[in-house]
């Protein structure tokens, strides 16, 4: 009779085990919503401080006025849109995770030019908080993460291919927003608050390829740069799975879609279109 209880006892303390493993993997993060508004904004103060500090530090430098300075400041800008886009998702369990990746990958390529450049003791005591709130931000996320291993993947395909690559991508987005200004004049669209929506996410969906073209080279940069060129087409995306439209448009879309696909690829990104989440891997 015994060992039968202490069996029944077992077995009930293993599934509520397995219930609490069940239960602590579905959280997001380990903080409440609360602390990781707290950290948030820590974060954007922290990074307010380092990028006045690095302004002065780099105006008394050697390289005032030069590529690395150009490379830097815009490390800096490319970090604190990714913070924004954490800010306003950091509720969103299904993107929030994505947005705290992607802050954590630009604040790696700011810490790497930070520790192979001299700064004034004032930038990277600035960068040092900053570094520390962002370690604690991926505790927060799960986020497994060493700033001494975190590095950014160059894409796998030669550089000819993926220029190559670029340019479909610009020929297909033009033939893209053709097909579809077309489709629009004949829809029940036309001159509607909707057709104003998916015009302004194809010119921001082109905005950031152009910006992509720009940096594919760069592996410090692309990354973040394919990122957005992702969400910019998911949006686009959901719409023309939601709205029916000519089929030249659908389909000059679907072969759009196809290069980004193979983009996303190229940059080791795993894409979800259905659910719109982006992963740096």
């Amino acid at each position: 009779m015994k060992r039968t209880i202490y069996s029944l006892v077992l077995a009930a303390m293993i599934a509520l085990a397995g219930l609490f493993t069940t239960a602590q993997a579905q959280q997001p993060y380990r903080a409440n919503h609360e602390q990781v508004k707290n950290l948030i904004e820590r974060i954007e103060k922290g990074a307010d401080a380092f990028r006045a500090s690095l302004k002065n530090a780099l105006e008394k430098s050697p390289l005032d006025e030069t590529r690395a300075e150009g490379n830097i400041n815009q490390f800096v800008k490319d970090f604190e849109h990714a913070t924004n886009r954490l800010k306003d998702r950091f509720g969103d369990d299904n993107t929030a995770v994505a947005a705290a990746e992607e802050v954590l990958q630009r604040g790696a390529v700011i810490n790497s030019f930070v520790e192979r450049r001299w700064l004034s003791q004032q930038a990277q005591r600035d960068w040092r908080n900053l570094h520390r709130e962002l370690s604690e931000l991926a505790r927060a996320y799960h986020v497994g993460w060493s700033w001494s291993n975190s590095t950014i993947h160059p894409y796998r395909v030669s550089q000819d291919n993926m220029k190559s690559l670029m340019e479909w991508i610009e020929r297909r987005s033009d033939s893209f927003r053709a097909s579809l200004d077309d489709a629009l004049d004949k829809s029940r669209f036309d001159g509607s608050k909707r057709e104003d929506n998916i015009n302004q996410f194809v010119k921001d969906f082109e905005v950031a390829t152009d910006h992509l073209k720009d940096r594919y080279a760069d592996t410090y940069s692309a990354v973040g740069s394919v990122s957005e060129v992702l969400r910019r087409g998911a949006l686009i995306d959901h719409f023309m799975q939601r709205h029916t439209l000519t089929s030249r448009a659908q389909n000059d879309w679907r072969l759009l879609r196809g290069n980004l696909d193979e983009l996303a690829r190229a940059y080791n990104v795993s894409m979800n279109w259905k659910d719109w989440t982006i992963t740096i891997r």
